[in-house]
């Protein structure tokens, strides 16, 4: 069994041993929305703490659903609920709550889950790839094609060829009003605050602030 970001299809092309030319990809997505909050709330049968239901519709929309970024928003807001009490010593609901979530949102959370942001930037090798992650990174609502057109500046054939790349690793998706959108909204945000893409000078403008 092989696990990464890449698949197979991909990693064959770099190697030349019959062994690939016989496997089947199985692809492993996202958690549904129950299937998170399960996890979120009962990952084993003894588990006794208990979540606000508002804490955890914040960790399951800010994730979209990836178990790594899941895990870690709750690993995160169990510390900083320890902190409070044993450290801090405040009369509180031994519970997390959204102020628990929100709290351990900032700016540390994407270095501590560097491994995971580095990892799917890292796949966006292609500088059109960067631009299109950067384009939609900086809007604050789903794009239609004709937006991003206007925003990258490449042509609609590239553009496409790059929207199914993003589509296929699960970095984006098309919504049902045929818009684009990042599945992990961290994942967004993560982007938004790097450095833009350097072969342009109009690119960046045209994003706006």
């Amino acid at each position: 069994v092989f696990g990464g970001l890449h698949t197979l299809d991909e990693m064959s092309r770099d190697y030349q041993q019959p062994f690939y030319g016989s496997y089947e990809n199985i692809g492993v997505s996202y958690l549904a929305p129950k299937d998170a909050w399960r996890l979120i709330t009962n990952p084993t049968d003894d588990f006794v703490l208990n979540y606000e239901p508002y804490a955890v519709e914040r960790i399951i929309a800010e994730t979209g659903g990836q178990p790594y970024l899941v895990q870690q928003i709750c690993r995160d807001a169990l510390d900083h609920l320890n902190h409070e009490l044993f450290d801090l010593e405040l009369r509180r609901e031994v519970c997390i709550t959204l102020a628990d979530v929100t709290a351990v949102l900032e700016e540390d959370f994407f270095r501590r889950g560097t491994v995971y942001f580095d990892g799917v930037w890292t796949q966006a090798s292609d500088y059109h790839q960067q631009v299109l992650l950067c384009a939609i990174a900086h809007c604050d609502e789903p794009c239609t094609l004709s937006q991003l057109k206007a925003i990258t500046g490449m042509d609609e054939q590239i553009l496409l060829q790059q929207l199914r790349w993003a589509q296929h690793h699960d970095i984006l998706y098309k919504t049902d009003s045929d818009r684009w959108a990042f599945h992990v909204p961290l994942m967004q945000r993560w982007i938004r605050n790097r450095e833009m893409p350097r072969r342009t000078s109009t690119f960046p403008h045209s994003l706006g602030s």
